[in-house]
């Protein structure tokens, strides 16, 4: 870099005296005749040999070298740079003094360039008051993205994707020199094996292991080599952790000799104390380590686990007991954490542990087993799930006591109800409703009260076990219960699953408002405990996410739909806890690939839903999942589906699912202008959700009647049913429901608008004007090809009331006109400022006023 520096062109670099410095310039005599010869590049052209000291062991005296520099103010009256390479070499307190005093009295034209792989002993903190120091470290030196990828195409000719200079640099942590390597190593690779070697690349790649070994390891001391290759075993390092490891007294003296040496030890960011070696640098130590020396390394990570499990450190204590391959030692620790870990959403970690233990051990502690089918079935994988419960399974069974699994002293009645907990929890998963229904029951009645991570999964599952019956309403105080619960204990990711599940309830019910406040306040109460929060609940706060885009698309609010359901997913995808967040991510999914459809982007939609079969194949997901992906898909091909409705109809008959479906049918039958089979099978499907108060699937249900009666040319009947449906989806302000009908039911409730102007109505329910005219915008905004006769709803308008508004716009309306900003009001209602912008907009085209002032105004005139 200094090289490239100094070849900068003549006209914009500086003139530079460069020495190149190793061990055998210790001599100062010798170091300080070099320098002379040095500075003769930039014109020092008087012959200095008579200032050098005559002995060998001695530097120039201060009055020598102040003589230098007097000479170099003199004869060099430009600017120029002494660059002193390599100068970790120098270890002659003669030369460090020489030099300072240098440092210290330098003519301001001199610039100094001291490289070297470990700070110079110099007084760095005065000279960095004094604003005379620039300092390029460790950091400062990595290669940037941007900038790896330039110098692998420019400087080494080697042409990579992004991708693929992406993943080089993590793994290389931006060390120019590794990057210089693996690209002389990439010369030789081309199709697949450049993938593979990138994926693979560390400090065991023999170009890595050659300069690592020449350059760096062969120069330490043998204490020092053995302090490096013990503590690689560590992925990060301070004093007394060393200490234990390499069984040392003094663990600061240790860290200190390896920051002195400037070998690859980075500071932690954030943690005082803490280091870390290079990544290449340790995969170099630690290959070394495991060739010289493996009988040592079970002792080394035994140790590092002691020392983690008396600080609290159970994860680490637990992967290093692991590494020592002591199982014994791991299952105890696990049995410490394990039940904190799943209530935190850790699914993954658990799972990676537990696998890396023999099944022997496993299957002979069944509480081990249960961690280890319930990390399995919220990761969503359920394959191996029944090898573990029988171990279960036969700890409740009577035992004697030389059985190989009695451990401990074994409750059978618990055992069967922790059996009972799991299996009503894959009944559930794969549809066998009664089944999961009469196992939820065995399960709380005998599961003791303090077992509340099993009791919560539980609640939760008879929930869906009943909402997947029809029961919506009888549903939601499962998921209340088990969403307070959550909150109580800390288990914030499951408190974001209850919550996402009690506002789908809320939502196919038809109560969009109460959807929305569930889920911003749980989204708002899990943000407001974020420093304490583990990274796993933030990201189970995708299903919020996806939740409020979801409610967003029915008020016709694209713009933050697609914000929230985008981040949702993105949060989701990131999440161990896949079996759990599946069902709200295929939501998701189709929600924006029907948004994409909508705009032309026909391929993109595609790439959506591709991705949602993949993860329906990928996982164990709750059946409702592939159910909502089959009838999203049957809308394409509708006359296959009568296979899938067959399906439905034995599962859950009077669920929701079962409507959805046939819904589908009814579109299908519309298009075909087959009216009388579309209103045959809508009679009693409205039956049903009525009954069942599903408002939201009563509403679609209603669209589709007025659109069939209207192909029937039936007027009344047609104004009936869409008048109802208006009077319907008024107080939640339903909006897409309506634009999903496209123009036929643009034109049908303009028709149905211009009749009731001219002639009342006195059969048809009465709605809100001003909600049917928001439609019509609505439906304006979203299609260029309205004809021009309907192009204002002025014909239609009436005077508009305060009252139309609902709660939560009065509420909004309230505080408005009392001068809060719309910081202050989202602070106050416990809403996103960008939810106040949006109730602003829909109450400023309600009340058609368009600043605050109006409204204040429109308000006063109403007496309110």
């Amino acid at each position: 870099m200094l090289s490239e520096w100094c070849a900068d062109p003549p006209e914009t670099a500086l003139p530079y005296a460069w020495l190149s410095l190793d061990e055998r310039d210790n001599d100062p005599k010798h170091f300080f005749a070099y320098l002379l010869f040095a500075l003769q590049c930039v014109h020092l052209v008087e012959d200095f040999n008579h200032l050098l000291p005559p002995s060998p062991h001695e530097a120039l005296s201060e009055t020598n070298l102040s003589y230098l520099l007097n000479e170099i103010t003199i004869s060099i009256p430009y600017d120029f740079v002494l660059i002193l390479d390599q100068y970790h070499c120098i270890t002659s307190t003669a030369i460090h003094k020489a030099i300072l005093f240098l440092l210290e009295y330098a003519p301001a034209n001199v610039h100094f360039v001291i490289a070297g792989r470990t700070p110079p002993p110099f007084p760095l903190a005065r000279l960095r008051a004094q604003a005379r120091l620039i300092e390029l470290g460790d950091k400062e030196l990595r290669f940037q993205l941007s900038e790896a990828s330039q110098f692998l195409k420019e400087k080494m000719q080697v042409s990579l994707s992004d991708e693929q200079v992406a993943t080089l640099n993590q793994r290389t942590e931006g060390w120019i020199t590794a990057l210089q390597l693996a690209a002389y190593a990439l010369r030789k690779q081309e199709g697949e094996g450049i993938d593979r070697l990138i994926h693979s690349f560390s400090g065991n790649h023999h170009y890595i292991l050659d300069y690592l070994t020449a350059e760096t390891f062969h120069q330490q001391s043998t204490t020092i080599q053995t302090i490096l290759m013990q503590t690689s075993i560590l992925d990060r390092l301070n004093p007394s952790l060393c200490a234990a490891v390499i069984d040392e007294n003094d663990g600061y003296a240790i860290l200190d000799t390896l920051e002195k040496t400037g070998l690859f030890l980075i500071p932690i960011d954030g943690e005082e104390g803490w280091y870390r070696y290079h990544r290449c640098f340790r995969d170099f130590l630690y290959h070394l380590l495991t060739r010289t020396s493996p009988d040592i390394l079970p002792e080394l990570h035994y140790r590092a686990s002691i020392w983690f499990e008396l600080q609290g450190e159970y994860p680490s204590a637990i992967e290093h007991a692991l590494a020592a391959s002591d199982f014994e030692r791991a299952i105890a620790l696990l049995g410490q954490v394990a039940s904190h870990l799943l209530t935190q959403g850790h699914f993954l970690l658990l799972l990676n542990w537990l696998i890396a233990i023999p099944d022997e051990y496993i299957l002979a502690h069944p509480l081990l087993c249960l961690v280890y089918i319930w990390s399995m079935i919220f990761r969503g994988y359920t394959s191996n799930v029944e090898k573990y419960l029988r171990s279960v399974k036969l700890s409740a069974a009577p035992q004697s006591a030389s059985s190989p699994n009695r451990n401990e002293k074994i409750d059978e009645a618990y055992w069967q109800a922790a059996s009972a907990a799991v299996h009503c929890y894959l009944a559930n998963i794969q549809g066998r409703i009664h089944d999961a229904i009469e196992s939820a029951s065995y399960a709380l009645k005998h599961l003791p009260v303090a077992d509340f991570p099993m009791r919560v999964q539980v609640v939760m599952v008879a929930g869906v076990t009943v909402w997947l019956t029809g029961k919506e309403a009888e549903a939601i105080p499962y998921f209340e219960q088990a969403y307070r619960d959550n909150l109580a204990a800390g288990s914030l990711p499951f408190a974001c699953t209850s919550a996402w599940v009690q506002a789908k309830l809320y939502i196919i019910r038809g109560y969009l408002h109460q959807g929305m406040e569930l889920l911003q306040q749980a989204l708002q109460i899990i943000e407001q405990l974020s420093p304490n929060a583990t990274e796993e609940s933030l990201l189970a706060t995708g299903m919020l996410w996806l939740g409020i885009g979801n409610i967003y698309r029915y008020w016709n609010n694209k713009e933050l739909s697609i914000h929230y359901l985008t981040k949702g997913l993105e949060l989701c995808s990131r999440w161990d806890g896949i079996g759990l967040a599946g069902p709200a991510m295929i939501d998701g999914m189709l929600t924006l690939a029907l948004f994409r459809l909508e705009q032309g982007q026909e391929k993109e939609a595609q790439e959506i839903i591709y991705q949602a079969e993949q993860y329906v194949h990928k996982y164990s997901l709750h059946f409702y999942t592939p159910l909502s992906l089959r009838i999203f898909q049957k809308r394409f091909k509708p006359e296959g589906g009568a296979q899938l409705t067959q399906f439905i109809l034995s599962k859950v008959p009077t669920s929701f699912l079962y409507e959805l479906d046939q819904m589908v049918d009814i579109r299908f039958f519309l298009q075909q202008k087959e009216y009388d089979r579309a209103l045959n099978i809508l009679a009693p499907l409205l039956e049903q959700a009525q009954a069942a108060n599903r408002r939201a699937i009563v509403l679609e249900l209603r669209l589709l009647q007025a659109l069939a009666y209207e192909g029937k040319r039936d007027s009344m009947q047609a104004g009936q049913a869409l008048c109802q449906a208006l009077a319907d989806g008024a107080s939640d302000y339903f909006i897409q429901p309506f634009l999903a009908q496209e123009q036929a039911m643009y034109d049908l409730l303009v028709k149905v608008l211009d009749l009731r102007n001219k002639t009342p109505q006195p059969d048809w329910p009465a709605f809100p004007l001003d909600y049917a005219l928001n439609i019509l915008d609505a439906f304006k905004a979203d299609k260029q090809s309205i004809p021009a006769q309907h192009e204002s709803g002025k014909a239609f308008q009436e005077k508009t009331s305060i009252e139309q508004l609902t709660p939560k716009e009065q509420e909004v309306v309230k505080l408005a006109i009392q001068g809060y900003s719309n910081s202050e009001i989202a602070r106050k209602m416990c809403l996103e400022v960008c939810t106040v912008r949006w109730h602003m907009k829909n109450i400023y085209g309600k009340l058609q006023v368009h600043n605050r002032i109006q409204l204040a105004l429109k308000v006063q005139e109403a007496e309110l």
